[in-house]
């Protein structure tokens, strides 16, 4: 099963440097890097769930 859907999130307004990098605050940045870091886990935990148990619709 394949999932397409995406959310977008706008935490930083849209800014970017020179290099198309988001500019932030301090603050912002460390609550991406700590959301990305979740959703990191959850990607390996699902992927080994996956293998262990493959879903059947």
């Amino acid at each position: 099963m394949t999932v397409r859907d995406f959310v977008g999130l706008d935490l930083f307004n849209g800014e970017t440097d020179d290099a198309c990098r988001p500019c932030g605050t301090d603050d912002q940045m460390r609550a991406a890097a700590a959301m990305l870091d979740q959703l990191t886990w959850w990607g390996l935990a699902l992927r080994a769930a996956r293998s262990a148990r493959p879903y059947a619709s």
